[in-house]
């Protein structure tokens, strides 16, 4: 059964294709985990800005606590204060609430009779899972408010806490620095592996191009975006551009009912391929090559 890594190469996709989809099961193409499969990768990453932002965040809020008179940090202390003691008389309901449910549980499961000797365990291992949970989840004795502090030490501790957070936050943002170059290396590394795109091209599109009759072909006009114009006529080979990347594909034109589409893949430009050579200017040297014996 294909995978999603293999079901492709039943449509003739080339080898470097197939290696860089399957280059996004590694690590190093980790932050493309949740996009398609054939969404396109980037030649390089950045490093994610989120450990920056945070850092920038608590670096500022330092600064606004710098800023706050001793009565303006009083009166933020006691909000700050009277938020908490609302959360924490929170999860005391909540403890209690849940407490109540397994509890409840628990009354069902002793009153249960097991219908056979062998499901006395089963029973001891249900009472037994209830009686831990009640234990670890319901003791509401840690979520008592905590002391009331004065304006001046409220501070001190905030402006201690994002201290510490801006500099954990700047040394991620270092560590995540340290990854992208590592993940970057390694990509760059797997396409210089690669055989060039115009050998593979070629290479995979040689016996199809021999079997179909040649079209009648312009000069190159340029790259032109698919968002402006595509290929007239259908089955009409082009010289095709994505993701850095040049290749020889086939356009059809949807005359068979289908939908337009390119054999391979959706490029981002397209230009028509130059005229045939006149093989009567052909060197006798060249007639040499096996394809012109007998």
């Amino acid at each position: 059964m294909p995978t999603g890594y293999t079901a492709a190469i039943s449509k003739g996709i080339p080898f470097n294709v197939f290696v860089m989809t399957c280059a996004r099961a590694m690590g190093a193409l980790i932050m493309m985990r949740d996009e398609p499969i054939d969404s396109p990768i980037p030649e390089r990453f950045e490093p994610s800005d989120f450990y920056t932002k945070k850092a920038e965040a608590a670096r500022a809020e330092v600064q606004r606590l710098r800023g706050l008179s001793d009565a303006e940090a009083e009166c933020e202390a006691e909000a700050d204060h009277q938020a908490m003691c609302a959360r924490y008389a929170g999860y005391r309901q909540e403890s209690v609430d849940l407490q109540a449910k397994y509890e409840a549980m628990l009354e069902q499961v002793r009153e249960w009779l097991p219908p056979t000797p062998d499901h006395e365990g089963f029973k001891a291992f249900m009472l037994e899972q209830l009686e831990s949970s009640i234990r670890s989840d319901c003791d509401a004795s840690c979520w008592q408010d905590p002391a009331k502090q004065t304006g001046c030490d409220w501070r001190a501790a905030q402006i201690d806490s994002n201290s510490r957070l801006a500099e954990r936050s700047e040394q991620m943002h270092r560590e995540e620095i340290e990854r992208t170059e590592g993940r970057n290396a390694w990509l760059k590394a797997l396409r210089e592996s690669l055989p060039s795109t115009e050998n593979e091209c070629a290479l995979s599109h040689a016996d199809r191009m021999a079997s179909r009759p040649r079209q009648a072909q312009a000069e190159p006009e340029g790259w032109i975006p698919v968002t402006e114009r595509l290929p007239e006529g259908d089955c009409v080979f082009t010289l095709c551009f994505r993701e850095g990347h040049t290749y020889v594909d086939c356009f059809y034109d949807g005359s068979d009912g289908e939908e337009p589409a390119w054999e391979e893949q959706m490029p981002s430009h397209w230009m028509p391929l130059p005229a045939a050579p006149d093989e009567s200017d052909l060197s006798p040297l060249a007639k040499t090559y096996p394809r012109y014996q007998d």
